[in-house]
């Protein structure tokens, strides 16, 4: 994939690009200086025109430029989870059912690699992975926020090599949110919230 820079305007599109995402991912963490973050866009920004020529770039050199430099920066929980946002695997998302707090979506199905290696153990490896990243934004909130899961039916099937019976990606399904639940109470306890985010199954 690549990022296609403005034609005008000393390439403007990187850095409004790059502040856009990298506030959507300190959402919820108010004692976030945005300040720094822009800095990490203007110089990711710089480098571009600099060796790109100002005129395209790999989205995917993009994304690691900016975690890396967020992460120098101070601000590990946000580099985490722009990297995980540039690779696709969690969006912020805002639903109605969630009274205006912001949800934290996880694409199931990028998980759902097949490189030969044992399947499920990679799969529930990785989603723990993941919500241990996403942890430090519902500090904040004292655990209070959603976690939705896309794709779960869709993935329990996979996991099961595409010729599961009904019975059983839904029981695998019900493993996989019963997955995250632990996962998060594990959390809760761990850093001392006062409550537990909620888990959603997107597909329901």
């Amino acid at each position: 994939m690549i990022w296609k820079a403005a034609e005008t305007g000393g390439d403007p599109g990187v850095f409004d690009h790059l502040v856009l995402q990298i506030e959507s991912m300190c959402a919820q963490e108010y004692e976030t200086d945005i300040s720094e973050a822009s800095e990490v866009a203007r110089a990711v920004e710089c480098y571009v025109e600099q060796d790109c020529g100002g005129c395209c770039a790999d989205a995917r050199a993009l994304v690691l430029m900016t975690s890396r430099g967020l992460n120098s920066v101070g601000k590990e929980g946000v580099a985490r989870r722009f990297l995980l946002h540039g690779t696709g695997l969690i969006k912020p998302s805002e639903w109605e059912v969630t009274h205006g707090e912001t949800m934290w979506v996880v694409d199931l199905k990028q998980l759902t690699v097949r490189d030969g290696a044992p399947l499920e153990l990679i799969f529930f490896t990785g989603l723990g992975i993941i919500i241990d990243a996403l942890s430090d934004i519902w500090d904040s909130t004292r655990g209070r926020g959603v976690l939705g899961l896309r794709h779960v039916c869709g993935t329990a099937e996979a996991l099961l090599g595409g010729g599961g019976k009904l019975a059983d990606v839904v029981s695998l399904s019900d493993e996989i949110q019963r997955h995250c639940h632990g996962r998060l109470d594990r959390l809760r306890r761990a850093r001392g919230w006062d409550e537990q985010p909620q888990v959603m199954n997107l597909d329901m």
